[in-house]
Protein backbone atom coordinates (compact mmCIF):
# COMPACT_ATOMS: atom_id res chain seq x y z
CA UNK A 1 0.00 0.00 0.00
CA UNK A 2 2.81 2.20 0.92
CA UNK A 3 4.54 1.94 -2.33
CA UNK A 4 1.29 2.24 -4.55
CA UNK A 5 0.67 6.21 -2.07
CA UNK A 6 4.48 6.74 -3.50
CA UNK A 7 4.15 5.98 -7.15
CA UNK A 8 0.66 7.98 -7.55
CA UNK A 9 2.22 11.27 -5.58
CA UNK A 10 5.24 10.86 -7.98
CA UNK A 11 3.14 10.28 -10.91
CA UNK A 12 0.90 12.80 -9.82
CA UNK A 13 3.60 15.46 -9.57
CA UNK A 14 6.38 14.19 -12.38
CA UNK A 15 3.15 13.32 -15.29
CA UNK A 16 2.10 17.03 -15.43
CA UNK A 17 5.49 18.63 -15.12
CA UNK A 18 6.58 16.80 -18.22
CA UNK A 19 3.86 17.40 -20.02
CA UNK A 20 4.31 21.25 -18.84
CA UNK A 21 7.75 21.15 -20.28
CA UNK A 22 6.96 19.45 -23.22
CA UNK A 23 4.49 22.06 -24.11
CA UNK A 24 6.68 24.75 -23.47
CA UNK A 25 8.80 23.27 -26.02
CA UNK A 26 6.17 23.01 -28.53
CA UNK A 27 4.57 26.07 -28.22
CA UNK A 28 4.64 30.01 -28.38
CA UNK A 29 5.74 31.36 -24.67
CA UNK A 30 2.72 33.42 -24.91
CA UNK A 31 -0.24 30.14 -25.41
CA UNK A 32 1.78 28.35 -22.58
CA UNK A 33 1.43 31.36 -20.18
CA UNK A 34 -2.46 31.72 -21.04
CA UNK A 35 -2.67 28.20 -20.67
CA UNK A 36 -1.74 27.86 -17.52
CA UNK A 37 -3.62 30.70 -16.15
CA UNK A 38 -6.38 28.14 -17.40
CA UNK A 39 -5.22 25.57 -15.38
CA UNK A 40 -7.63 27.08 -12.28
CA UNK A 41 -10.68 27.45 -14.16
CA UNK A 42 -9.96 23.57 -15.38
CA UNK A 43 -9.25 22.49 -11.89
CA UNK A 44 -11.97 24.58 -10.75
CA UNK A 45 -14.65 22.83 -13.07
CA UNK A 46 -13.11 19.34 -12.60
CA UNK A 47 -14.14 19.90 -8.90
CA UNK A 48 -18.05 20.75 -10.08
CA UNK A 49 -18.42 18.27 -12.57
CA UNK A 50 -16.77 15.40 -10.84
CA UNK A 51 -16.92 16.34 -7.33
CA UNK A 52 -19.66 17.82 -6.97
CA UNK A 53 -18.14 20.57 -5.47
CA UNK A 54 -19.55 24.71 -5.46
CA UNK A 55 -18.14 27.36 -6.22
CA UNK A 56 -19.31 30.98 -4.73
CA UNK A 57 -19.70 34.35 -7.24
CA UNK A 58 -15.78 35.04 -5.46
CA UNK A 59 -14.22 32.04 -6.55
CA UNK A 60 -15.49 32.27 -10.30
CA UNK A 61 -14.50 36.41 -10.48
CA UNK A 62 -11.15 35.45 -8.97
CA UNK A 63 -10.58 32.41 -11.69
CA UNK A 64 -12.05 34.75 -14.68
CA UNK A 65 -9.37 38.03 -13.27
CA UNK A 66 -6.62 35.43 -13.47
CA UNK A 67 -7.22 34.75 -17.03
CA UNK A 68 -8.46 38.04 -17.86
CA UNK A 69 -5.08 39.81 -16.34
CA UNK A 70 -2.94 36.54 -18.14
CA UNK A 71 -4.08 37.26 -21.62
CA UNK A 72 -3.67 40.44 -21.38
CA UNK A 73 -0.40 40.56 -20.07
CA UNK A 74 0.54 38.60 -23.16
CA UNK A 75 -1.47 40.70 -25.78
CA UNK A 76 -0.11 44.02 -24.53
CA UNK A 77 2.94 45.24 -26.43
CA UNK A 78 6.28 45.32 -24.28
CA UNK A 79 6.64 49.16 -23.12
CA UNK A 80 9.75 51.20 -22.30
CA UNK A 81 11.40 49.88 -19.38
CA UNK A 82 11.64 52.46 -16.17
CA UNK A 83 8.80 54.13 -17.12
CA UNK A 84 5.06 55.24 -18.71
CA UNK A 85 4.65 55.90 -22.78
CA UNK A 86 3.86 58.88 -23.97
CA UNK A 87 1.06 59.58 -26.04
Amino acid sequence: MLIAGLGIALLSSVAPYALEMTALRRTPAATFAILLALAPAVAAAAGFFILGQTMTIHDVFGIVAVICASIGAVCTPPGKPGGRQKA
